[in-house]
């Protein structure tokens, strides 16, 4: 009875045209084919990671980024096939071309670490660009039936754009950048983006120097769950004193 529920509100979600991207083909073809996508997700989560690939090939159309994506998570990892980067690139390429952010932000962190391609950090940047500037699912779970906002941009991707401002990697180095990139990412959580955030005004590296508020966003990245920020406080701390 749920599963029949399911399968007529999908069928009135797609009946009305509410499309993830604004792909009107995406997930049009049968409910069966987001039954497939939506069991890898859940054998995905339940780190039965061969069963996630060949649900993920069966959901596999040409219109459908996610299935794409998570083919390509998987053989970057390793999980369910041997690893292979190089396979993981031409996937995550495939995804990339619908326009799926989280792809396109891995892309560029293949460039970045040289990973089945040659490193080219300018690469990386034009990659790690075209996802922040895209709307994003906050987890990276496929949607269905979900509008997703435009212009949200991906977390991860600006987070490693900052990351490259400030060590000059295949750019001007430009610690002001870095923080503002940094900041879109830390307003959507991106816990990475806030530690380093309190980084520049511990150092006073494009800001003017300030313990307080270094410690601000160090505490609120611990706050919110990472936990290396706990060595940066106890860093700070023993500098506050001196």
């Amino acid at each position: 009875m749920k599963k029949l529920f399911i399968r007529r509100l999908l069928s009135l979600i797609f009946s009305i045209g509410i499309l993830v991207f604004n792909f009107s083909p995406l997930f049009s073809k049968s409910v069966a084919d987001s039954d497939w996508l939506m069991n890898g997700w859940k054998a995905y989560n339940a780190k039965d990671y061969v069963q996630a690939m060949k649900s993920f090939r069966k959901a596999d159309l040409p219109e459908n980024p996610f299935a794409e994506y998570y083919i390509g998570v998987l053989y970057a990892s390793g999980l369910g096939v041997p690893q292979n980067y190089h396979e993981a690139m031409n996937w995550y390429l495939k995804s990339a071309e619908k326009g799926y952010p989280i792809a396109e932000s891995k892309i560029g962190s293949l460039y970045a670490d040289g990973l089945g391609v040659p490193q080219n950090y300018q690469q990386a940047m034009k990659w790690w660009k075209k996802a922040a500037g895209r709307g994003n699912p906050p987890d990276g779970k496929p949607r269905i039936g979900i509008v997703y906002q435009t212009g949200t941009g991906d977390p991860e991707a600006e987070s490693k754009i900052g990351f490259s401002y400030e060590n000059g990697l295949g750019i001007s180095q430009d610690y002001q950048e870095a923080l503002k990139w940094w900041k879109k990412a830390a307003a959507k959580g991106d816990t990475y983006a806030e530690t380093n955030i309190g980084s520049l005004y511990a150092d006073g590296h494009g800001v003017p120097q300030d313990y307080q508020e270094a410690m601000k966003w160090y505490q609120k990245a611990l706050k919110h769950g990472f936990a290396p920020a706990q060595k940066s406080i106890n860093d700070l701390k023993q500098k506050m004193v001196k």
